[in-house]
């Protein structure tokens, strides 16, 4: 949160269109981030689940889907923000002259939100283990 607040205070006195083009990008990282989130803590529970009921041989197929589901749902949505910009963005704000800068950067969004996709899950995966040191290792 601090790295994000930062960010968005440097933005600030770059002017009100840097704020604004910023601040659409976070909210389209935050709301995938969310996304895959959701899919970690299913990946924790489930994987808690079958660590408690000695069923290790499920353990790997249920990483195996969920790094799919996550990368998966990170793509679909980085390609609709590539494919559709005016679209999408459009559901954020009605301002054009915001959206139009935003389209050199929307690329970055297919590498982010795939980056971002799989740690959610490694770490889901692992909290669902109680591999506390391999997790702070990883992290």
């Amino acid at each position: 949160m601090s790295t994000w607040t930062i960010f968005f205070n440097l933005s600030a006195t770059f002017g009100t269109d840097v704020l604004a083009e910023n601040t659409l990008l976070q909210q389209i990282v935050f709301l995938i981030m969310f996304l895959v989130e959701g899919i970690g803590f299913a990946t924790e529970t489930l994987t808690g689940n079958f660590k408690g009921q000695e069923a290790n041989d499920q353990l790997l197929p249920l990483l195996q889907i969920s790094l799919l589901t996550s990368l998966g749902a990170a793509v679909v949505a980085a390609c609709a923000w590539i494919l559709l910009p005016e679209t999408v963005f459009g559901l954020l704000t009605n301002h054009a002259e915001v959206i139009e800068p935003l389209k050199r950067y929307i690329p970055w969004l297919f590498l982010v939100l795939s980056c971002f996709s799989i740690p959610w899950i490694v770490e889901g995966y692992f909290a669902g283990l109680a591999k506390g040191q391999s997790l702070r290792n990883a992290a």
